[in-house]
């Protein structure tokens, strides 16, 4: 997924842009949406988490545990609790951690995300 100020981060990427489910919040899509609030696990990685993403606080990807990677310290658990932070620039934090990272199961999410209308 996406917010208006991280569209650009990935559109040179053409993997990642078949992953992802466009923009997400009160401005995004269906399909965006849907995935969150279905994830077990959220990899937020530089997100305010604003009240025009996340809507009610307690309702948002209530199911899921929380990544959230931010070189900021105070976007951290500012508005919606992460049960691991990482307060570290994107690139190196993911870098090292690309093996934990592998996407293995990218036809099947390619499957399911295709059913949920993108």
């Amino acid at each position: 997924m996406a917010t208006t100020s991280g569209l650009s981060s990935s559109a040179q990427n053409l993997t990642w842009r078949f992953l992802q489910a466009q923009m997400l919040g009160m401005h995004g899509t269906v399909a965006a949406n849907f995935a969150v609030d279905r994830a077990d696990l959220l990899l937020a990685i530089g997100v305010r988490f604003d009240d025009r993403v996340t809507g009610k606080l307690e309702a948002f990807a209530a199911r899921a545990r929380i990544v959230h990677i931010d070189i900021d310290p105070a976007e951290i658990n500012k508005n919606k609790h992460s049960h691991i932070t990482v307060c570290a620039d994107a690139r190196p934090s993911l870098q090292a951690r690309a093996p934990w990272l592998y996407l293995r199961q990218q036809d099947r999410w390619g499957f399911v995300h295709r059913g949920w209308g993108l």
